[in-house]
């Protein structure tokens, strides 16, 4: 069951897309579509952790910026980053990528990483 936590978190994580609307709306995810030509999507389900890191931070390549959440601290953290479709913004590293999927018909690469000390590090 362990194991099929971050496969079954995937698949709810990335759930509600958002539309542009003007900055200072109250919603992070709103007023952070704000300028992207691509669609954010803000978690559903996060095992009722708490949002503790949310950036928008520069593609080292150029491209468009890049969002990076975290849910939780410590042992129990999620990491959920989102770029453009064929952006490499962010190195997965280690992570391994899970069969494609799509979420709200939109194609999606997952990847996901374990740490051995810290189970359930991260999603990509």
């Amino acid at each position: 069951m362990k194991r099929l936590l971050p496969i079954l978190l995937t698949a709810s994580l990335l759930a509600t897309p958002f539309t542009a609307h003007a900055m200072g709306s109250g919603n992070q995810y709103v007023d952070a579509q704000t300028g992207l030509t691509y669609s954010l999507y803000k978690p559903v389900n996060t095992f009722n952790l708490k949002l503790s890191k949310f950036q928008l931070l520069q593609c080292g390549g150029g491209g468009e910026e890049w969002l990076y959440t975290a849910f939780g601290t410590g042992k129990k953290k999620i990491e959920v980053m989102q770029t453009m479709i064929g952006a490499h913004c962010s190195n997965p590293g280690l992570s391994k990528q899970l069969a494609s999927t799509k979420i709200n018909g939109i194609p999606a690469t997952v990847h996901v990483y374990c740490d051995v000390k810290i189970f359930y590090t991260c999603i990509h």
